[in-house]
């Protein structure tokens, strides 16, 4: 009878399309602009409460920690309670924390308002990658995920570019009010998307033991950590590089638009990719354009060099973060929610800890360093994503003995 029943999950697995659902796309877009619009509010907002630029990044930390902090608590629960649901939830949640964000009526109710829109749009990511690798066959996973992380790309210029013009246009307010209008609609709209079947989780604990357990799910949790560090951390000195040798504030906040754009170019080549090279080549591909990405930032701080390594950063990342994330979805089945949400995190404390471990150089005006230090992590990176490919011998990937995956799961 189990043998049936697993037989007919094949065979419901091996029909599904290998496209991913454009709402999930479209959710990624705007948890993207949510994220990264805030850069262009907070002079405004610490202009209308009338406090220091100090008390409104204090609301932009609060929103980043609650995005990337609670990822973990998204993959539990969506293993426990299923993908769709939880997504609405999520989306629920990003409304209500957008619509009070636009209303606050002090600094302090801003800051909660917020931290609830990031916890809430930072659990579209996992649970749409999850979502995906639930109903997408294996082998077609990385190709399937290409459209969402393209669509972050565009999420992220689009953040940085017209939060900016609608401050200008119309107030902070307005910049919070958008997302939230785009929240109500996707959790309607949400609400068609089919429910995965999934196996019983065990308890949270025992969901997070699984993946401890795994060696190749921890080697691809440290991937991510390490290529968040690499091209989230890194991307955030090309700005400061560009300042430091004279430019702008205006035209060096362009460079992570850039940056963005660019993933958005680059997820076309790796569409095409995707369909004949091997997960581990395209990450290698990733890993050899970050290289050359920070090789070229290393040189100086000239506009067009800048913008080069850009461009280049952004094809790395979606190379990278792409083959890895499918990896996350189909490295341990079972709990493949929690897997995907850890190796998100991983990815977000990465790019977290790496500008500030080169604070110091950065103070020193040592960019060259900074960008030969990540180039040599990103040769790291492209090893070890390699090895995280590997199939397990002694284990399956969904804890079988033998080392035997079922079918759907087969690259």
């Amino acid at each position: 009878m189990a043998r049936a029943r697993q037989e007919a999950w094949v065979t419901r697995q091996s029909g599904q399309s290998d496209r991913m659902p454009f709402v999930l796309v479209t959710a990624g877009f705007w948890s993207a602009f949510d994220r990264f619009a805030m850069t262009a509010v907070l002079v405004a907002i610490a202009a209308g409460f009338h406090v220091r630029l100090s008390a409104a990044v204090a609301v932009a930390s609060a929103y980043f920690l609650a995005y990337g902090c609670l990822q973990p608590v998204w993959g539990v629960l969506s293993d426990r309670f299923g993908r769709v649901r939880v997504l609405r939830f999520a989306l629920a949640g990003a409304l209500v924390g957008g619509v009070v964000s636009t209303a606050a009526p002090s600094l302090t109710v801003l800051l909660v308002a917020r931290a609830l829109s990031g916890a809430c749009y930072g659990g579209v990511n996992p649970t749409s990658v999850t979502y995906v690798g639930d109903l997408v066959p294996a082998d077609a996973v990385k190709r399937a995920l290409s459209p969402f992380y393209a669509a972050g790309g565009l999420g992220v210029a689009a953040g940085i570019a017209l939060g900016g013009v609608i401050v200008s246009a119309a107030g902070w307010r307005y910049v919070f009010a958008v997302p939230a209008v785009a929240a109500s609609v996707l959790v309607v709209a949400v609400r068609r998307l089919p429910e995965p079947d999934r196996s019983p989780p065990g308890r949270p604990l025992a969901q997070m033991a699984l993946v401890a357990r795994s060696r190749q799910a921890m080697l691809v949790v440290l991937c991510g950590f390490l290529a968040g560090a690499v091209v989230l951390g890194c991307v955030t000195f090309l700005p400061a590089l560009l300042q430091h040798h004279g430019a702008s504030a205006s035209v060096a906040g362009l460079i992570s638009a850039v940056f963005g754009l660019a993933g958005l170019v680059w997820s076309l080549v790796y569409g095409r990719l995707a369909r004949r090279v091997p997960r581990w080549g395209l990450t290698t591909i990733g890993g050899v354009l970050a290289i050359a990405a920070l090789l070229v930032a290393a040189t100086g701080g000239r506009l067009s060099t800048v913008v080069v390594a850009a461009a280049l950063l952004g094809g790395g990342w979606m190379f990278t973060n792409s083959s890895l994330a499918s990896r996350a979805a189909t490295v341990l089945p079972k709990v493949r929610g929690t897997m995907v949400s850890l190796y998100v995190t991983g990815m977000f404390v990465g790019g977290g800890v790496a500008p500030a471990l080169a604070t110091d150089l950065a103070d020193r005006g040592a960019y060259s360093v900074i960008f030969l230090i990540g180039a040599g992590v990103a040769v790291l990176v492209t090893l070890l994503a390699g090895l995280s490919d590997l199939p397990q011998r002694n284990h399956g990937e969904a804890g079988r003995p033998g080392g035997r995956r079922p079918v759907s799961e087969r690259r």
